[in-house]
């Protein structure tokens, strides 16, 4: 079997369209470094990345326009799998979110968003998530959890939260909490 790897790539300024059967996605402004593709050899059975640090914008459309979020990943082990990309991600910040110890896989035969994964949040600012229950989310306030994230079906995305401390003001909570997102909403499983 061949060999084919490439060792001290730099990836800089570039744009890249993920298209898919339902939707695309654009990363701008990509700026990678990657001491390490494999793209064949012998006992690969999928091409991998190893990734050192990446920054990009991802650009999402829709019909009220562009949206735009900031992406940064350090120390990842990309694959490429039939219909997706595996990764086990040492850090990662979506926006002012920092995220640590991301596993799992995006798929686009999984359904809803795709994504199947787990992780540590770190200091997640409340304004940050309030968008996804403004009348329950207080506008102020921070919280570190551990997550899991595994889709239900095209509509609805189990959330798992354990190792949760929450603040806000005078306010702490501590525990764990099961939710089901979906269009439109969400329900919070007892």
């Amino acid at each position: 079997s061949r060999r084919f790897e490439i060792h001290g790539l730099r990836v800089v300024d570039t744009r890249v369209d993920v298209r898919l059967p339902d939707r695309t996605m654009v990363f701008e402004d990509v700026d990678a470094t990657a001491p390490r593709v494999r793209l064949a050899g012998p006992g690969l059975s999928d091409p991998d990345l190893q990734i050192a640090r990446l920054t990009t914008t991802l650009v999402l459309t829709d019909d009220e326009g562009d949206t735009r979020i900031a992406l940064r990943g350090d120390d990842a082990e990309l694959r490429i799998i039939d219909n997706g990309v595996s990764f086990d991600i040492a850090r990662a910040t979506i926006e002012d979110t920092q995220l640590a110890e991301l596993n799992g896989v995006w798929a686009n035969d999984l359904p809803g968003y795709g994504v199947r994964a787990t992780g540590r949040a770190l200091d997640v600012r409340f304004a940050d998530i309030r968008f996804l229950a403004p009348e329950r989310i207080p506008e102020n306030g921070t919280a570190s959890f551990r997550f899991a994230v595994d889709p239900v079906d095209a509509e609805r995305t189990a959330i798992a939260l354990s190792d949760l401390d929450a603040s806000s003001g005078d306010s702490r909570v501590t525990g764990a909490i099961h939710a089901v997102l979906r269009t439109g909403g969400f329900a919070v499983r007892s």
